[in-house]
């Protein structure tokens, strides 16, 4: 029980030590970070990322791309850590870079939300355009011009699709 305890207290200190670690690196304000903490704390409790403090590396993450708003309940930060990690699990990818491609989604409006940009993502993984593990490149480097040609998300995906089985 003795180590039970001390495990337990050793995870809290490291939980507020990433919090100030949250803090310093986004500027956020001590409730905030607490609200991000409790969504990545019930994230975890949900079976997504390899710990709370993970969870809130993720929720740093997911704020500096601009998929989750500082503003957002503890219940919306914890939708957006669960589904950043998801994506990531099902991709084989590093969170970070599974961020910028959906935040780069956003900005460029080819989805309305992030939940948008994750979903647009994992289809793409299921319909095979990331065979050459290359689909968060491409929505990085071509977002941009599909919103210059005014194409919205699964339009664009389907452009790609039909580039890749042309060679």
């Amino acid at each position: 029980l003795a180590i039970q305890v001390g495990e337990s207290l050793l995870e809290g200190l490291g939980n507020e030590v990433r919090g100030d670690l949250l803090a310093a690196r986004t500027g956020l304000d001590e409730a905030t970070v607490a609200r991000l903490g409790l969504g990545a704390g019930e994230a975890y409790a949900s079976n997504f990322g390899e710990s709370i403090a993970a969870n809130m590396d993720t929720a740093r993450v997911a704020v500096e791309t601009g998929l989750l708003d500082p503003k957002a309940t503890a219940q919306d930060a914890q939708a957006i850590i669960s589904s950043l990690s998801g994506v990531a699990d099902i991709l084989g990818e590093d969170i970070p870079n599974v961020a910028r491609a959906a935040g780069q989604i956003l900005r460029t409006g080819l989805a309305k939300d992030a939940q948008g940009a994750f979903d647009l993502i994992v289809k793409g993984q299921q319909a095979g355009l990331n065979v050459s593990e290359d689909l968060l490149d491409t929505f990085n480097e071509y977002g941009t011009q599909f919103r210059k040609l005014g194409l919205e998300g699964p339009v664009a995906q389907g452009l790609v699709a039909q580039a890749g089985q042309a060679g």
